[in-house]
């Protein structure tokens, strides 16, 4: 019993003298660039190759260990303490022993690189899809190797503005001002309120262009009537995002509804510019709608009515 306790002190001695030496270096074969909110660039030199005998105590830690020994003191001694040794490459010379094999010595080779030029990047440099290495595929800015239902998730978590069909409402209020351009006058001249409804079916050909045809009604407390007007429309985003400054045009012509009226169909003209929330936008409207219509009380001669209004609209995406 005596014996058997002599020998396991004297081995948990040895144990305890073998000591394992790790160490670590910041070394892989990287993507040409690294994406973080903060960034850097890298400053690569000349490849440099560097030979090491490994100690025990390196050797204990696995053959990773031995690598990772290997480029570390190649980027001390001969890296000029760079930060990271790009495309590391491994002799590694072999001696057999009774009980194994150990190594003889290890050769590695590789570019030495810094880091240089730490920055950091605002939100509208980090999500723009060029520096994120995206591109744009069946209308949505997504990354290229995703599955169609991965493309639509991602489309919507990027913020971008689908392309394809698209529809727009737009309710809109204000000031109107009346120009009769006779001088026998019988009553359309003149401050009135004025509201729109309009509806626009179109195709969002990009994140940034949308064109379609729409309709809806106005009314003008000083011509006392409703008006259609009949539209080509058109719009522009500064940004392919859904949030996003805008500028819109509606371009066409207006009648009165009333078909007995006096009043011809004329010019319909209404730009705008606004910002939009995603599917809400808030704009500041000027509409122009001109009209032929006779202008005394005998009905004996027609002149032309000019009615301009200003206010602002809300719209509506779907």
């Amino acid at each position: 019993m005596r014996r058997y306790l002599v020998i396991t002190a004297f081995a948990g001695i040895l144990l305890s003298s073998c000591d394992t030496l790790t160490k670590t270096a910041r070394t892989a074969d990287i993507p040409s660039a690294r994406y973080n909110a903060t960034v850097a660039d890298l400053k690569v030199t000349d490849r440099i190759s560097y030979t090491m005998q490994p100690s025990k105590a390196v050797q204990r830690g696995g053959m990773s260990n031995v690598k990772q020994a290997a480029e570390s003191e190649a980027l001390e001694k001969k890296g000029g303490n760079a930060d990271i040794l790009l495309e590391p490459q491994f002799v590694i010379e072999k001696k057999r022993t009774l009980f194994g094999s150990k190594v003889k010595s290890i050769t590695v080779s590789g570019r030495p690189a810094t880091y240089t030029n730490f920055r950091s990047l605002d939100d509208s440099v980090w999500v723009n899809p060029v520096f994120r290495g995206v591109k744009v595929r069946n209308g949505y800015n997504v990354p290229k190797t995703v599955s169609p239902r991965q493309q639509v998730s991602d489309a919507i978590s990027y913020g971008m503005r689908r392309t394809g069909f698209a529809a727009y409402l737009n309710l809109s209020g204000g000031y109107a001002d009346i120009e009769n351009s006779s001088d026998d006058i019988y009553g359309h001249e003149g401050d009135s309120g004025f509201g729109e409804a309009l509806l626009s079916f179109g195709y969002q050909l990009d994140p940034h262009w949308y064109v379609g045809i729409g309709s809806g009604v106005n009314y003008n407390g000083e011509l006392e009537g409703f008006f259609v007007p009949i539209f080509a429309h058109g719009r522009y985003s500064f940004s392919p995002y859904k949030n996003s400054l805008f500028v819109d045009c509606k371009i066409g012509k207006s009648c009165e509804i009333n078909l007995d009226s006096d009043i011809d169909p004329g010019l319909y003209v209404s730009p705008s510019i606004g910002y939009s929330f995603g599917w809400f936008d808030i704009a500041l409207q000027y509409t122009l709608q001109k009209f032929d219509g006779y202008t005394d009380y005998s009905y004996r001669e027609k002149g032309g009515y000019k009615a301009e209004h200003v206010g602002i609209s809300l719209g509506f995406r779907f």
